[in-house]
């Protein structure tokens, strides 16, 4: 089993059905609590497995990477305040796939600062990528516009 969870392949399984979950489940609260009820509840629970998990690996912790760290975690949380937000006055199907565009933030700065290249077949895949996000949430967008 620990070996499962030494390859990346699997954890990014893993990944894309706690978040598949994840966002179906938070919309299903959603309907039932304040957004602010919501977002307490999933990022309490969050923090409380990830500190039970992680918290025997804080030896060694260097100042400067802990500060780059903790700018992360502002803006995890105002991504996920302004995302339990979204999910209080729209669709899932509308704003999970929106907020998923993402990852294309984390690919150009990392290309940029991080000199990761990005080649034509990522690129291709981020316009698919887009494609598949006008495609799934377009009808539903001009709904809400309406």
């Amino acid at each position: 089993m620990n070996a499962l969870f030494n390859e990346w392949r699997v954890l990014v399984l893993v990944c894309i059905v706690a978040f598949g979950l994840w966002g179906f489940l938070a919309k299903l609260s959603a309907a039932h609590l304040t957004w602010t009820q919501l977002t307490f509840m999933i990022l309490v629970t969050n923090a409380t497995l990830v500190i039970a998990v992680t918290a025997r690996g804080l030896a060694g912790l260097e100042a400067r990477w802990a500060l780059v760290a903790a700018l992360a975690g502002v803006c995890a949380a105002a991504g996920s305040l302004s995302l339990y937000r979204a999910l209080s006055l729209a669709p899932a199907n509308v704003v999970i796939p929106l907020s998923s565009f993402y990852v294309v933030v984390t690919v150009v700065l990392s290309s940029v600062f991080l000199q990761e290249p990005v080649t034509a077949r990522q690129l291709l895949g981020m316009l698919l990528g887009l494609a598949a996000i006008v495609l799934l949430t377009g009808s539903s967008a001009r709904t809400l516009s309406s």
